[in-house]
């Protein structure tokens, strides 16, 4: 069943709950929604609470009346940890998930007992080779449909696993209605870069990356020398949908990582911000 809490701004956000237990925040990537974790719930609900949420704009959830700064998004998930009573959680974030479990274990440090990132980035546009590539396919998506964008990312997404394709495309072609709304949230995911500020996150780090993604496999092992308590796991046989393409190895690295004894998060460090 569904349901629904209003975040700061009475933007509607929908949540689901699966099995008891230790709890884990489970948050998707851009443009699909909480459905990316079906392998996830299946496998897991039975020994842990899983709370699979629509980011604001995506599947259940409400379009965002104050826009998609990740830093909005991260605040979302603390209102709805509040809402449910719980003073801290595991926290799992798929690509676009994974930059709000960055700004999560930054700016909510104590809500944060150990954050995995899955096939993320800590920006997009970093470097100049980054910035020129991101550059590109935000100029060449502004020209194309939605229809057409979900079918290259449905073709790609889903090289490894039949089941990937449609769903990526059945996901995307929600936007078509409106492709101004898919765009806002683009400019707010290539806008994101937590380079300056990762040696910040003091909680338990896992970095889990597809082997056959060079971009955020270069990412991840620069992870590990910026997040001072960061490992780094690497799925075989799966691309940016590692999660679905080999579920068995990715649920392995994740419930091994989670079981692991965790400290209480550390005080929360931010070093200090000019005047």
């Amino acid at each position: 069943m569904t349901e629904f809490i209003a975040t700061d701004d009475g933007t509607r956000l929908a949540y689901h709950q699966y099995g008891s237990g230790e709890p884990i925040l489970f948050m998707h990537g851009g443009f699909v929604s909480s459905k990316e974790w079906r392998p996830q719930v299946a496998a897991l609900q039975d020994r842990w609470r899983l709370i699979v949420v629509d980011l604001r704009g995506h599947g259940e959830s409400g379009r965002s009346k104050s826009g998609y700064k990740v830093e909005i998004l991260a605040r979302d998930m603390v209102r709805l940890l509040d809402r449910l009573g719980l003073e801290s959680a595991f926290c799992v974030g798929h690509s676009l998930g994974g930059m709000v479990g960055q700004v999560m274990a930054r700016e909510h440090a104590e809500r944060v007992r150990a954050l995995v990132l899955a096939d993320t980035a800590f920006g997009i546009s970093s470097t100049l080779w980054e910035g020129a590539q991101t550059w590109m396919a935000r100029a060449t998506f502004k020209v194309l449909s939605i229809k057409r964008i979900a079918q290259l990312s449905a073709a790609q997404l889903g090289a490894r696993r039949p089941d990937v394709g449609p769903f990526i495309e059945a996901e995307m072609m929600q936007f078509a209605r409106d492709k101004a709304h898919f765009h806002e949230i683009l400019r707010a995911v290539t806008a994101f870069d937590s380079t300056s500020w990762l040696h910040e996150i003091s909680c338990p780090t896992l970095s889990i990356v597809a082997d056959t993604n060079q971009a955020t496999r270069r990412q991840a092992v620069k992870m590990l020398d910026m997040i001072p308590s960061c490992k780094l796991e690497i799925i075989p046989h799966a691309g940016h949908m590692l999660h679905w393409d080999n579920p068995h190895a990715f649920n392995h690295a994740l419930e091994a990582f989670l079981r692991a004894p965790h400290h209480p998060p550390r005080p929360h460090y931010r070093s200090p911000r000019p005047p």
